[in-house]
């Protein structure tokens, strides 16, 4: 047990100081980014631009990556016009992570026209920040909302470059474990208008998210209206995460009122929603282990996840044999989803 509570707080700690190199904008190992000579899976049709800012507030600096469709790759690139405006995604990282760990899901989506921003809160590990804090909402929760005032502004100021690109109407949010926690209290209010979320692993509080065996609990979801929701809503768990019980996370989507769907991914764990690197081997030391490769993992990530984003935010009705029908049922019997469930 000494020896399991010394291994915690090293990997605590670990992961505190790369996620202060993240926040700084290091570009090293430590950063979590894809490396570049990684493919990703199924791209679309546009480049990815990148602008690095951060926004501040009562809690502190929240650093975030901006990422667009673009004429060349790379970071305050010009911006691809020809399909906007563009869906607005906004994503949360999960605890004790940085935006950085998550850099394939901002340059997969951008590929496919949507101008993702991931956040960076101002703490890391600081539960009481993290999830309610004295300054009025948790950081997690107000990053979202910050976010979207932030490209709302932008989107408006004639002298921006991203001037137009936005269509803030067709907004949604994505988030892995406390992300997604954060996500799930943010469906019921009407700070932003939301259409869609795609929700990684969200922890059912009640039971808790289990580290290294030691259970750690926050606040409940008691505060949310769950028949206020309006936005559509896919959850979706790994069958091997060692951290958040799957059955806390179907028992979250039971809450959920009209449009959801509910996927059970076979093999799959809790850290392999992350960029492959050092801090995906080490969170993996406290989750249980994948059945499945990464990319195995990230294709199913990718292909649920945009199909919901494109049939709610676009109203693509092609993508409805992916998600409710031949496509997913197929995944099911092929063994790559263990189970879905869903309301349309």
């Amino acid at each position: 047990m000494k020896i399991k509570l010394l291994l915690i707080i090293f990997i605590l700690l670990l992961f505190s100081s790369i996620g202060i190199v993240s926040a700084a904008g290091g570009n090293g190992i430590a950063s979590g980014g894809c490396d570049d000579s990684e493919e990703l899976y199924n791209p679309g049709e546009y480049k990815t631009g990148k602008i690095d800012t951060t926004i501040t507030s009562v809690h502190g600096e929240y650093n975030v990556t901006i990422y667009y469709p673009a004429t060349e790759e790379g970071y305050s690139q010009p911006v691809d016009r020809s399909g906007a405006p563009y869906p607005m995604i906004l994503f949360g990282h999960g605890m004790m992570a940085s935006k950085d760990y998550y850099t394939w899901m901002g340059d997969y989506l951008s590929t496919w026209g949507y101008l993702t921003t991931l956040i960076s809160t101002p703490s890391i590990i600081d539960l009481d920040e993290l999830f309610n804090s004295d300054t009025g909402r948790g950081e997690s929760i107000e990053g979202f909302i910050l976010a979207y005032e932030y490209l709302s502004d932008l989107n408006s100021d004639a002298t921006s470059p991203l001037y137009g690109m936005i269509d803030t109407e067709a907004v949604g949010i994505s988030g892995h474990s406390l992300g997604a926690y954060s996500g799930t209290l943010l469906l019921d209010e009407n700070a932003i208008p939301l259409k869609a979320a795609v929700l990684f692993a969200p922890p059912n509080i009640e039971e808790g998210i289990t580290i290294g065996g030691i259970n750690i609990k926050g606040p409940s979801y008691a505060s949310v209206d769950w028949e206020n929701i309006t936005a559509a809503v896919q959850y979706q768990v790994g069958s091997n995460d060692g951290m958040v019980p799957t059955e806390g996370v179907w028992e979250l989507y039971d809450l959920l009122p009209g449009k959801k769907e509910m996927i059970e991914v076979n093999g799959a764990n809790h850290s392999g929603y992350m960029d492959p690197g050092l801090e995906t081997y080490f969170a993996n030391l406290l989750d249980d282990e994948a059945t499945i490769t990464m990319q195995e993992h990230h294709r199913i990530i990718s292909d649920y996840m945009l199909a919901w984003f494109e049939y709610y935010l676009r109203g693509d009705m092609s993508y409805n044999d992916q998600l409710f029908g031949s496509i997913i049922e197929n995944e099911k019997v092929s063994g790559a989803i263990l189970d879905y469930e869903y309301e349309k």
